[in-house]
Parts: structure tokens; C-alpha cells; sequence
């Protein structure tokens, strides 16, 4: 149980930078922090998660057989904790992480292969930063969706921060967009390769994309990004 005490104070130290049993403009002396352990409760802030909260109270209680991990079933009980609550994408879906699996990337944002797990189909997941406001994007795949020449999106999953809150809502740290798998390549690597299309191979290539172009504009909808990157097959 002792262990777990310390786990308590590791967590309570990296979500708030500061000792659970130091206390600014008092005397912090070793003599001090050991009666402050033995008779006072730490402080827990008010910006920290309900599931962070708990997790911490329940590791720096001072009795150690009433300690989170304290009884028989030791790490069992921690791992069980709502702190320890995996990302939602992750609970559903296996993400290839080999180099091979790496279907794009840019800025914020990695784009990899995937499989869901109930059903063994695989598919390709958008993972973007916390730092990208990215529910633009998704809203506007959503209204085009229908389209045989658009991307379809499957699913969206939103991780939250654990631990840090602003303004009573929870910041998110990754976004997930699931997404049908093309395996056709980007066109612009077909331009490389081929170096020149025919005539009729660029007609029909075209004709997809007008359509394609067509459809978003009668959903009030403007690319302005089209290049050969961004046309996938």
C-alpha cells in the first residue's frame, strides 16, 4: 500500500506541478511535510477532473488497508479506476503502427490504417491534435456524404483530457475521423509513375472529379483545394 501512496503523489504532482503536503508561504521543512502527511488532507483543486479527484483522494488516504490498491487485489482495483478508462477509438479499433501503416501526415494530423475490432474490416482513421479545432471539417464531411467518388466517413471519436478542465468543459486531446480505406494511391504518385495520361484515361479521371466537385457545391460546399495530393482512389 505504501507504493500506492506514492502513486498518489506522483499523479497529484504532474497535474498540478506541486507537492500534495507543501503549502506556499509556510514552512516547508521536512518536519512540517511529515505532520502535514500525518493529520491534513491535501488540498485537491478545483479544475481537476471528478475521475482525477477521486483517484488521488482515494491513494493518499491515510489508512493503508482503506487505500485504493490497499487490499488483496492491489494494482487490480487501480487498474479498474475510471482514471484508467482507455480512448474510446482505442476501445473499438486496432491502429497499424508500423511505417507501412502510415497513410498520410501533415502538421497536426496522421492518417493510418486500422481495424475494427468487432467486425475485422479495416479502414483508415484521421488522428488530429488536440491543438486543431477540426468540427469545421467534420460537419462539412458529413453534409457531403453520399457521394461514390467522396471519401465516406464512419465514425468520429473524441478523447478527453483527463485531468484538466477550462470553463467547466473538458479539452479534448485527440479527435479520431474514421474513414473508408482507399488503397488506390494518391493521384499524384499515378502522375509520377505514368508520367502522361491518355487522353481518355484523363476524361474519365476528370468526369469523377466534376462530379464529385458538383455534388459538394449543391450542398453549398467549396473545396479550394483540389490538387493531385488531396485525389485519392
Amino acid at each position: 500500500a505504501v507504493d500506492w501512496w506514492s502513486v498518489g503523489v506522483l499523479t497529484y504532482e504532474l497535474l498540478t506541478g506541486a507537492s500534495p503536503f507543501t503549502v506556499e508561504g509556510e514552512r516547508n521543512n521536512q518536519q512540517e511535510i511529515s505532520r502535514r502527511i500525518l493529520r491534513v488532507n491535501p488540498p485537491i483543486p478545483e479544475d481537476l477532473s471528478p475521475e482525477v479527484s477521486d483517484f488521488i483522494s482515494k491513494l493518499l488516504i491515510k489508512n493503508p488497508r482503506e487505500r485504493l490498491g490497499g487490499g488483496v487485489e492491489d494494482a487490480e482495483e487501480l487498474k479498474r479506476h475510471a482514471f484508467f478508462k482507455d480512448s474510446p477509438f482505442f476501445e473499438h479499433f486496432d491502429v497499424d503502427l508500423e511505417r507501412s501503416g502510415i497513410l498520410g501526415d501533415g502538421s497536426f494530423s496522421v492518417c493510418r490504417r486500422c481495424v475494427e475490432r468487432s467486425t475485422g474490416k479495416a479502414y483508415a482513421v484521421k488522428i488530429v491534435s488536440r491543438k486543431v479545432e477540426c468540427t469545421r471539417e467534420i460537419n462539412l464531411l458529413r453534409a457531403c456524404q453520399g457521394h461514390p467518388n467522396i471519401v465516406n466517413l464512419y465514425k468520429v471519436y473524441h478523447d478527453e483530457r483527463r485531468g484538466i478542465k477550462h470553463k467547466n468543459n473538458f479539452f479534448q486531446a485527440h479527435t479520431y475521423l474514421v474513414l473508408e480505406l482507399l488503397e488506390g494511391g494518391e493521384l499524384l504518385q499515378r502522375i509520377r509513375r505514368q508520367k502522361r495520361f491518355t487522353e481518355s484515361e484523363a476524361s474519365k479521371i476528370m468526369r469523377q472529379l466534376v462530379s464529385a466537385v458538383n455534388f459538394i457545391h449543391s450542398h453549398n460546399v467549396v473545396h479550394r483545394d483540389l490538387k493531385p495530393e488531396v485525389n485519392k482512389s
